[in-house]
């Protein structure tokens, strides 16, 4: 852990350097220790010595000041003694367990104490006793380092379960495809990553899929609509999203679409045919039919809203049911206003 303790005089001129580690951070060259961060931590620097100079604070401090050497964030803490200030500094970690975090305050108030109450510069003409402090100093710092791999383990398994917990709510638990939850904001990110404007939502809705769970039961409803979504993460599409929106329900969003043609939706249409259409699902014994309606709509000409492409392709896809199932309709703003009237 970057960590020094340097004395300094009303100005910031450095007096004398306690300790630095490492010690490069704070080299000859460095007569001020202003010099030692970044030029836009001067005047907080400033500020601080002169709060602990006229006594406003007794150990003010300032968080977040980037050394000029690599960027690290540092902690500087000051206060008075009768030879100038004491500026004391660490490098900062992502504290994020509260009961961690008051045990690496606690030791690190008994650390500032007792270089406090050592006073003028450790003027000690004992060597014996000078060896003494600077040993107290040397384990109270070990602590702080202690405490610093506590929080680093800490975080690492917090990170791990956060990492977990968003799996969870990305993956749609029975199917692995992108979940209601974030299937929108999932949309919403590939747009805004993606050069070309246009792309392809597909509704898709399984036909008649009650049939399935009434006459076979739930289970072997759940493994059709896993087997359904097996097969729709198969078609081979790169720059693609597939999500189960709710039931049997699902989506197919395509994107970074330079232009969008008729032909380019009966060439998708043909896709999903194939690898999804193309033969009939086999559950234990059972030899199960797969009939779907499909709405298409297409981003960046029927609409540059997430929520309404969704909405349109929704409509779609309720016209295919209408005209008939098994097939694709491509959403119309006409026919959706006249129905909407």
């Amino acid at each position: 852990m970057k960590s020094f303790l340097v004395l300094v005089d009303v100005n910031g001129t450095i007096i004398e350097v306690k300790w630095c580690n490492p010690i490069t951070m704070i080299n000859e060259k460095k007569e001020n220790i202003q010099d030692v961060f970044e030029p836009k931590a001067r005047e907080d620097i400033l500020s601080a010595l002169l709060s602990c100079i006229n006594n406003q604070e007794e150990r003010p401090f300032i968080e977040n000041q980037r050394l000029m050497q690599d960027q690290s964030s540092l902690k500087l803490y000051f206060f008075r003694s009768n030879n100038g200030v004491f500026v004391f500094a660490f490098e900062q970690a992502s504290i994020e367990n509260s009961q961690i975090e008051s045990q690496y305050q606690e030791i690190f108030d008994k650390l500032l104490a007792f270089i406090q109450s050592l006073d003028i510069g450790f003027g000690f003409k004992n060597p014996e006793a000078t060896r003494f402090q600077f040993e107290e100093i040397q384990l109270l710092n070990n602590e702080l380092v202690n405490t610093r791999r506590m929080l680093e383990k800490s975080n690492a398994q917090l990170n791990l379960l956060n990492k977990e917990l968003n799996n969870r709510l990305v993956k749609d638990p029975l199917t692995g495809l992108v979940s209601r939850y974030q299937y929108r904001s999932e949309i919403e990110y590939r747009i805004s990553q993606s050069r070309d404007p246009y792309g392809v939502f597909m509704f898709i809705d399984i036909d008649d899929f009650k049939s399935v769970n009434d006459t076979y039961g739930h289970g072997i409803g759940d493994r059709y609509l896993v087997e359904f979504a097996n097969r729709l993460m198969a078609i081979p599409l790169p720059n693609s999203i597939k999500l189960r929106i709710a039931g049997d329900e699902f989506g197919l969003f395509i994107y970074g679409l330079k232009s969008v043609e008729n032909n380019d939706l009966e060439l998708f249409w043909e896709l999903i045919r194939t690898h999804v259409l193309g033969t009939s699902l086999t559950i234990d014994d059972h030899h199960l039919d797969i009939s779907i309606s499909v709405g298409m709509a297409i981003f960046g000409m029927d609409t540059k809203e997430v929520y309404e492409i969704i909405e349109f392709a929704d409509f779609a896809m309720y016209c295919a049911k209408k005209d008939g199932k098994n097939r694709y309709i491509r959403f119309s703003r006409d026919e959706y206003n006249s129905r909407k009237k």
